[in-house]
């Protein structure tokens, strides 16, 4: 589950671009601990019992949660790995399916656009990501905004460690 280095660069980033994450098991300890920790103390997503009742028949995992785990899959891809600078937003999310406890869940991640800001060595990227369960459904889509680093723009993880203050803390 450690990261890899896949990193890619703002200006490596073209219509082309697709990558597709690693997978995560959604299970009863994830949905509760999720749960109960954000203040989500409903039935659905804590009592076999009540969730039951709805008609999905058993426990969900509540929608927040898909997009935290999918914003972990996607960082422990790699992809942003010393490029990756700021988290600009979240738009167009759409869920079409619920991910049901005991659900594995990845994500594709194509490129949508980007903005250059070439004077300060970044740019925005906006990507879809399509979430997708091992029924190969797709049970949520979303457009997320990243501020990216250039290669060789100096705004990006690799050149801030090289700094002697940056290795010494």
């Amino acid at each position: 589950m450690g990261q890899k280095d896949n990193t890619v660069w703002f200006e490596d980033y073209d219509k082309e671009f697709e990558l597709l994450t690693g997978s995560r098991t959604c299970g009863e300890a994830d949905i509760v601990l999720f749960s109960t920790f954000v203040g989500l103390h409903e039935g659905l997503f804590l009592s076999d019992v009540d969730a039951a009742a709805y008609p999905f028949g058993k426990r969900v995992a509540p929608g927040i949660m898909t997009i935290a785990y999918c914003e972990g899959l996607v960082a422990q891809s790699g992809l942003f790995r010393g490029a990756g600078l700021i988290f600009l937003g979240i738009k167009e999310t759409r869920a079409m399916a619920p991910v049901l406890m005991g659900d594995t869940i990845r994500v594709r991640i194509t490129f949508v656009e980007k903005k250059a800001y070439p004077e300060k060595g970044r740019g925005a990227v906006t990507y879809k990501h399509e979430v997708i369960n091992q029924r190969n459904e797709t049970v949520m889509v979303y457009k997320v905004s990243r501020m990216i680093a250039t290669r060789d723009g100096g705004a990006g993880l690799k050149t801030w460690v090289t700094k002697p203050e940056a290795v010494a803390a």
